[in-house]
């Protein structure tokens, strides 16, 4: 259910305001540009109201989270992939191609990759490893993104969930 609901609340917001931008009279892509910023939403302020009415731990409340949390996901992609295709030419499929092998690798290194690490660095005797061990995978993440032609606050933002 989370993910139908994210979905939804992806595509209705930025159908939406595509459609609100070009009623106005803005050019494709900047129609386009509205819809995918307005269609992530506020975590934050999702948790502070099912807190309030003490309904963070119900069902309804895990599927609210879970579908915010994959609809800030959604929204973050789509917004990224169309950011770096902007201007983009002749290269776009290759570059479409390497950001999703690069997701793809994302999702192996959380699996398996990430859990191993953290293995592996409690037989190190360094008071932060687990911070140390954080900020490389950010860091790393980061520059890969990088390097796929993404914004580097991707691989962030995948390393923090990671992590």
């Amino acid at each position: 259910p989370s993910l139908v609901v994210a979905i939804s609340g992806v595509v209705i917001p930025m159908v939406t305001f595509y459609y609100v931008g070009i009623t106005l009279g803005f050019p494709i892509n900047t129609a386009v540009f509205y819809g995918l910023v307005f269609a992530a939403t506020s975590v934050s302020i999702t948790v502070e109201v099912l807190q309030e009415y003490q309904k963070v731990r119900t069902k309804i409340g895990t599927v609210i989270l879970g579908a915010a949390v994959a609809d800030d996901v959604l929204a973050v992609l789509l917004l990224s992939f169309f950011m770096s295709s902007a201007g983009a030419s002749s290269h776009l499929v290759m570059q479409v191609g390497l950001q999703i092998l690069f997701l793809v690798f994302l999702v192996f290194s959380v699996k398996l990759l990430v859990p191993k690490l953290y293995d592996w660095s409690q037989h190190i005797p360094y008071f932060e490893r687990e911070t140390f061990l954080a900020l490389l995978i950010c860091l790393t993440w980061s520059l890969l993104a990088w390097s796929v032609g993404m914004s580097s606050v991707i691989g962030a933002f995948f390393a923090g969930l990671a992590v």
